[in-house]
């Protein structure tokens, strides 16, 4: 019975259900492109960043260095095990 529609309500029509279908499209594309320009930037270089104004959304030459600073640091290790706790104390 979870997948019958009511009585008063008619099926879609092949136009509609391709128009709901573009309107899927369009929303996983503004939702995935930011998100790949993230990664992706974060994943390049500092020269890279640099030379393309902030915004690589394919970067030349891979590398971890950003993963790496932001992880040796110590506040985010720090940050990750209190939350952590409070979870699993929680």
């Amino acid at each position: 019975m979870s997948g019958t529609r009511p009585a008063w309500q008619p099926k879609p029509t092949p136009p509609v259900q391709a128009l709901k279908g573009v309107v899927l499209v369009v929303v996983v594309l503004l939702v995935l492109a930011p998100l790949l320009v993230v990664v992706s930037t974060s994943l390049a270089g500092t020269d890279e960043v640099i030379a393309k104004g902030g915004w690589v959304v394919w970067p030349d030459h891979i590398t971890f260095a950003a993963y790496r600073q932001v992880l040796s640091g110590g506040v985010v290790t720090r940050a990750t095990a209190v939350s952590v706790f409070v979870t699993v104390v929680g």
